[in-house]
């Protein structure tokens, strides 16, 4: 099941970006969530809710005064982080705020707390929230995070540990209890800064370049490039993990989300964090992770005969891997690799 790029991360745990939040808030009080993919139009909706959750508790960040955002995911991926209108944020009472925006896709976000029960949080969004990834179905699980300046509240929906009341193509619904969400290892990716032809001296020889360019810029670690053959897909050959640049910019959150048809930020960088002054990249990959037959012979021809498809490191798009499908392998001076820590 592939992770779909298009949703608020439904897990409100420690930040995903360079910068981590200072409170991390795992919420185990989740009553229900509710997903709806109405095939890439403006209707996908989205609601989860955590009620009596101790977790929940006085002091709240304030998200009038601060910036906040909110990010759902599930096996088949995620849309990224939504940003939350600062203005649009209001105290409720005098325990809590209320968020409302018509015009955005969060529609609303319920924050309180209750002296004795715990608190409160209600997220609902509304919009193309999947877009071409799609809400496949079944998903083994959803995540709900909102960030407010230091602080990201985190809960997780399994169906090894909620209630699955609904787990389809296109609809999900679960009832709690939730758990804690789970933190993607980070694994560092870039492209090098030397260029090659198509022979690449196979896999393996792709591989030791990866290494060979990780060693030379003090990366640590061990290295893999993402490359296809008829034998290997190159999304099996990496380990799953949560990507970024060698400077901490994200590049995709897992492995699902990595091979969704999209990127967050273009591989653009070499091992030493520098622009490329070429974006080219040997990759016989599609945007889903698989193989296409057109690999320069499995990565062992500089023919001009022969074939490969490219990707470009300058897109965040379906292009970062699959963007020209028949490139010649005789060709110098500026396809890399793509390199991935394991």
């Amino acid at each position: 099941m592939r992770d779909w790029r298009v949703w608020a991360s439904v897990c409100f745990c420690a930040s995903l970006l360079v910068a981590v939040p200072a409170a991390a808030v795992d919420l185990t009080g989740g009553s229900k969530v509710k997903l709806a993919d109405k095939d890439g139009t403006a209707k996908d909706m989205a609601a989860v809710s955590f009620v009596q959750d101790a977790a929940i508790a006085d002091p709240l960040p304030d998200p009038t005064t601060q910036a906040s955002r909110a990010r759902i995911s599930s096996e088949d991926g995620n849309a990224g982080w939504f940003d939350l209108d600062m203005g649009s944020w209001a105290p409720a009472g005098t325990a809590g705020y209320k968020y409302r925006n018509k015009e955005g896709a969060v529609l609303s976000v319920v924050l309180t707390t209750k002296a004795g029960k715990g608190g409160k949080m209600i997220v609902k969004l509304k919009g193309d929230l999947y877009g071409p990834a799609a809400l496949a179905g079944p998903e083994d699980h959803v995540e709900l995070r909102l960030e407010i300046g230091t602080t990201t509240y985190c809960g997780r929906f399994e169906t090894g540990t909620s209630e699955v009341k609904q787990n389809l193509a296109g609809k999900v619904l679960m009832k709690g209890p939730s758990i804690a969400c789970v933190t993607p290892v980070p694994k560092r990716v870039f492209r090098t800064s030397a260029t090659y032809t198509g022979d690449l001296g196979g896999l393996g020889g792709a591989d030791a370049t990866c290494q060979a360019r990780a060693d030379a810029a003090a990366l640590g670690g061990t290295w893999k490039a993402w490359l296809s053959t008829s034998a290997e897909n190159a999304r099996d050959r990496i380990t799953d993990g949560h990507y970024t640049l060698v400077d901490g910019t994200i590049v995709a959150n897992s492995l699902a989300d990595l091979t969704n048809g999209g990127i967050s930020h273009g591989i653009d960088r070499d091992e030493n964090g520098a622009p490329l002054t070429s974006d080219h990249v040997w990759t016989g990959t599609l945007e889903d992770g698989t193989w296409y037959d057109s690999d320069c012979v499995a990565w062992t021809s500089a023919s001009a005969s022969a074939t490969a498809v490219i990707g470009y490191a300058s897109y965040s798009d379906k292009r970062w891997t699959d963007g020209h499908r028949t490139a010649d392998c005789s060709y110098t001076g500026q396809r890399g690799v793509y390199c991935f820590e394991q």
